[in-house]
């Protein structure tokens, strides 16, 4: 398998990063303690992630943070389309001839998936892959053609996914050709979960993680003050419009300002409403969720983007505990 290097400098030219973390906020007391904020980032998963620990060991603060970038790794490994030898690159070329075989881990993200698409009625849709695939925005001056995406319209993909559990074992088949697994849009706040975990184990009080703009903070960055992070202003992309302060919180934003196309004078962003299938329009131009975890936040922030005002507060209201929208643009 051969995997195309993505630069960092590139990857800033795309601009995939809606959260800019602060720096600098509320050091002192640390400081004053002899600990330090260690800071380490690597591309993973198609973007940027950096991690943030506090510590008072350089050498310790740098092992751990490879356990931590290790474990992301790791479920790239299982959960992206892009690679050829991941589950789910497995699942997208045999399930629809027989079952296939997941991980308990995979199986476990995919029926998050489903809980939310359920939930937004198909708006976050687990299945739409090969809808992404033939988008495919960041490599597009104009779009696909018609009739590839009519037939796509409104097939609420992820009813045509069947997860089985028999002895122990997960099993996912596909009911349609037409089915194509893309977990982006719920990976990356489950990745940044799973390295917040690993931190803590670690024995780590505080720290940061922002994996391509989904972001969860361990504590806050000293006893009296959360992590700052700021949401980019779409309108201005090089200020920022909200500053939030975490604190065991996860946030993440989706926004049609950042990766996009113009063709005819009309523009084409990444995010595709699956009852259209093609970028869809909004009265806003970002959508940023706080709650408990990334892993909701990431899947939360895709499904509810194209809601009004009133029904993502209703649907936050009635599946969700601790979770807030805010709207940006």
């Amino acid at each position: 398998m051969i995997i195309k290097p993505i630069d960092r400098r590139t990857l800033i030219k795309r601009g995939s990063v809606l959260l800019l973390v602060c720096a600098g906020a509320g050091l002192g007391p640390l400081l004053a303690r002899n600990r330090k904020v260690f800071r380490k980032a690597i591309i993973v998963m198609g973007t940027i992630a950096e991690i943030q620990i506090v510590h008072d060991d350089a050498q310790k603060a740098h092992a751990i943070m490879a356990q931590a970038f290790a474990e992301i790794q790791r479920i790239e490994q299982s959960m992206s389309r892009f690679r050829n030898d991941s589950e789910v690159s497995r699942a997208n070329s045999q399930a629809f001839h027989h079952p296939i075989a997941i991980s308990q881990e995979t199986a476990g993200v995919l029926s998050r998936a489903f809980h939310w698409a359920r939930a937004t009625r198909g708006m976050f849709d687990p299945g739409i892959g090969k809808l992404s695939k033939i988008w495919n925005i960041k490599h597009r001056n104009e779009p696909p053609e018609g009739k590839r995406l009519s037939r796509l319209a409104n097939r609420q993909f992820y009813q045509q996914l069947r997860l089985d559990r028999e002895g122990g074992k997960c099993f996912l088949q596909f009911s349609s050709k037409d089915v194509q697994l893309d977990l982006g849009g719920i990976a990356k706040g489950y990745a940044a979960d799973r390295a917040i975990d690993v931190l803590a184990h670690a024995g780590i009080e505080q720290a940061l993680v922002n994996l391509g703009g989904d972001v969860v903070a361990l504590g806050g960055k000293n006893k009296n003050h959360g992590w700052k992070v700021g949401v980019k202003d779409p309108n201005h992309p090089h200020q920022i419009a909200k500053i939030l302060e975490l604190k065991n919180q996860a946030v993440a934003t989706s926004g049609n300002y950042e990766q996009y196309f113009i063709s005819q004078s009309s523009l084409y962003h990444h995010l595709i409403d699956p009852r259209l299938a093609r970028p869809g329009r909004s009265i806003f131009h970002g959508l940023t969720v706080i709650g408990p975890n990334g892993c909701d936040a990431d899947a939360l922030a895709t499904g509810l983007f194209f809601f009004s005002k009133e029904k993502t507060q209703q649907l936050l209201e009635s599946h969700t505990e601790g979770f807030t929208a805010v709207r940006f643009g």
